[in-house]
């Protein structure tokens, strides 16, 4: 059983941006992150979760900038849907 979990985002770009965590099934205590990005180098940001239902899927999906089109996803326990 997950208590707890940590999900990361690998950040590159300049200038200052956004990022917020979506999550279905996950407590978020802080959602959203500010950092201010810098050409050539990386920058990782981190947000520390719980689970809600212990026995669901979880789906975490880190956005830049209110942008959706710039997103990355974490699934757990969760089924792709069938290809089409």
């Amino acid at each position: 059983m997950i208590h707890e979990l940590r999900t990361y985002t690998l950040a590159r770009g300049t200038g200052a941006h956004t990022f917020t965590l979506r999550a279905d099934n996950l407590a978020v205590g802080n959602p959203e992150r500010r950092a201010t990005l810098h050409a050539g180098r990386d920058t990782v940001l981190e947000w520390t979760a719980r689970p809600i239902a212990a026995d669901a899927p979880w789906t975490a999906v880190a956005i830049a900038d209110g942008d959706a089109r710039h997103r990355r996803e974490a699934l757990h326990g969760a089924t792709a849907p069938p290809a089409m």
